[in-house]
């Protein structure tokens, strides 16, 4: 029997969607967080990113260089999490526009 690949990939397709309905053994990601490690409503701070600073400026780009690297954040008051931020920063560095109407 000669199997085509258009049929390998339709088997392949119907498999994994298969595989998506499959319920998750145990507690999940979307849980909502329980007693005490439950922050009241809007009292966690906004933080704000420190401002990226370019590593090469010309007439009409600034470049910056920003590494992915593994840090702790507050994402919960109180609770440090281990993320993957730009610079080890989350949210990531920002950027802003030259003064002037520069090149933004």
């Amino acid at each position: 029997m000669r199997v085509s690949r258009r049929g390998v990939l339709t088997l392949a397709g119907a498999a994994t969607l298969a595989g998506c309905t499959r319920p998750v053994d145990g507690p999940g990601t979307g849980e909502l967080l329980a007693g005490e490690l439950r922050p009241e409503r809007f009292q966690a701070k906004l933080p704000i990113p420190p401002v990226a600073r370019p590593v090469k400026v010309t007439a009409d780009t600034d470049h910056y260089l920003v590494t992915q690297r593994v840090a702790q954040a507050e994402l919960i008051p109180g609770i440090k999490t281990e993320i993957w931020g730009y610079d080890g920063v989350f949210p990531v560095p920002r950027s802003e526009p030259a003064r002037g109407g520069g090149r933004w």
